[in-house]
């Protein structure tokens, strides 16, 4: 993996609050992460391990005035390498606390294992599902690429989800919004009506729900828990929120409603492709997602799967279809 192209920059939102992005060498683009000086000053996220990114985001912190000694504590939205990958750096360079949501704390502190574990059950899975063996083969590429982007790091504080974190210039809530990730996260600053939304919700992206590993509630899909926790969103008096890609973005409940609807007509045309005779999870995808399979990208067919299985999941869970497509993820 070759570095970023470009060094980060850095504005100032909000007073006290500071977007950092970072240009990032696939298909996302950029990753976001952010400062805010409660105080003490606090990094929300750290960018995936890529050769010199750390040093850079060090001087473009230094070169906005502030001094990247104050910081003092991490925050990781989710488990996710590109939001957590250089949180050892920071770690070990600057001696920050790492706070994480309990339920992605393994992720992070046990990162390698997990990651090992975590895809090998979704090829064990996969085989169940009876996908071709190419695909297969590719979800372990994937998994070897994700692996060389974050290392393991002591996470210190495992949230729960209802916290409060404080400073003279800043207060903000943490929310438990699993979806993403079993132990995503949303910290909302109170009294500014910003929400600083990690993966949860993008402007023009549709976030992609966990394949989980564990199993979450028995459910392999995080699209039912997505979908619950956008209506946190949706209840907070927010009207501006702070994604971990693409630009901030006004009126958070307008992009909760977009998203939800995406979902229901997706859902429909599952029922609809189902209806015609697909009789397999792989005859679901290859319908439902045409354009991705034939780029044949192994990271968007892997996503593209994901998301079929989690209709198929909702669906059966709802009587709207039989549960024979889809075999259970046990095991």
């Amino acid at each position: 993996m070759k570095a970023a192209q470009a060094d980060p920059t850095i504005e100032e939102l909000r007073d006290g609050v500071f977007r950092i992005c970072i240009e990032v060498p696939y298909e996302v683009g950029t990753v976001s992460i952010y400062l805010v000086d409660f105080p003490p000053l606090t990094l929300v996220d750290t960018g995936p391990l890529m050769p010199g990114l750390y040093d850079r985001i060090i001087s473009t912190i230094e070169g906005a005035g502030l001094d990247p000694v104050s910081l003092e504590r991490l925050i990781v939205t989710h488990g996710h390498i590109d939001h957590h990958g250089l949180a050892r750096d920071f770690k070990d360079e600057l001696g920050l606390e790492v706070w994480v949501q309990r339920e992605d704390a393994r992720r992070i502190s046990d990162f390698e294992n997990f990651m090992k574990e975590t895809f090998g059950f979704y090829g064990r899975y996969m085989r169940r599902l009876g996908l071709p063996e190419n695909l297969r083969a590719g979800l372990a590429a994937v998994s070897e690429g994700f692996t060389s982007l974050a290392r393991s790091c002591p996470c210190d504080r495992q949230l729960a989800g209802g916290e409060v974190v404080e400073g003279e210039r800043h207060r903000a809530r943490v929310w438990h919004c699993p979806g993403h990730t079993a132990g995503q996260i949303v910290l909302a600053l109170e009294g500014e009506g910003l929400l600083i939304t990690g993966d949860h919700l993008l402007p023009g992206i549709t976030p992609n729900p966990e394949m989980y590993y564990p199993l979450r509630g028995g459910r392999v899909s995080g699209l039912a828990d997505y979908i619950d926790s956008l209506g946190i969103i949706e209840r907070l008096d927010a009207d501006l929120a702070l994604p971990g890609h693409e630009e901030p973005f006004a009126d958070p409940a307008r992009r909760v409603r977009e998203i939800k609807e995406h979902h229901g007509l997706r859902a429909e045309r599952v029922v609809e492709i189902i209806s015609a005779g697909a009789e397999s999870v792989w005859d679901v995808t290859l319908e439902l997602f045409k354009e991705e399979i034939e780029r044949g990208d192994e990271l968007q067919l892997f996503l593209a799967l994901k998301e079929t299985i989690w209709h198929l999941e909702m669906l059966i869970e709802n009587g709207r279809i039989g549960k024979d497509i889809l075999p259970g993820a046990g095991g």
